[in-house]
């Protein structure tokens, strides 16, 4: 039996300088877990540097869910090409999405996967149907085979690996 994992109220903010290596860390590991992408020095290299590259881009925006009451704890990170306006009320952070987001990466905590993190994470674009995507959601092993474990992406969405790695008009 699976002991069941107590959920915190959960918030967004904008990543700071200091979650950066934690980004850069999950985001490798996940794909190399759910994947099985290659190994080696090399591949760990061009790997970091595609994605270092995404992450600095201007029109990147990188936002964490945390707890309530840790704004330091990340539960899970989403990084996606804006245009994106981030707005600031107090508590709540906003995004204002334009035209043709398109979405990087979205990494939760394992054990914190399929509880509304990613949904919190990409809530402003649930209703769009001109989102591209750039990696598939994590797999994870059940047996002999694989299987996911995250929630489905919304099927009008368009998976478009080589956007992350050139600027998509």
């Amino acid at each position: 039996m699976t002991a069941a994992v107590s959920l915190p109220a959960f918030r967004l903010r904008v990543a700071v300088e200091d979650d950066r290596n934690y980004i850069l860390s999950t985001w490798r590991r996940s794909e190399r877990e759910s994947k099985g992408a290659g190994e080696g020095a090399y591949f760990a290299t061009l790997q970091d540097g595609e994605m270092r590259a995404v992450l600095d881009r201007e029109s990147t925006s990188v936002t964490i869910a945390h707890p309530e009451s840790s704004p330091e704890t990340i539960l899970g990170w989403c990084a996606l090409r804006a245009p994106v306006t981030v707005v600031h009320k107090g508590p709540i952070v906003r995004r204002e999405i334009g035209p043709a987001p398109i979405v990087y990466f979205v990494h939760v905590r394992p054990e914190l996967r399929r509880v509304g993190v990613a949904a919190l994470l990409l809530a402003e674009l649930a209703d769009r149907k001109d989102v591209l995507y750039t990696s598939r959601p994590a797999r994870t092993r059940d047996g002999a085979r694989w299987v996911p474990s995250a929630v489905p992406i919304p099927s009008a969405w368009r998976y478009c690996p080589r956007a992350a790695f050139v600027e998509v008009p």
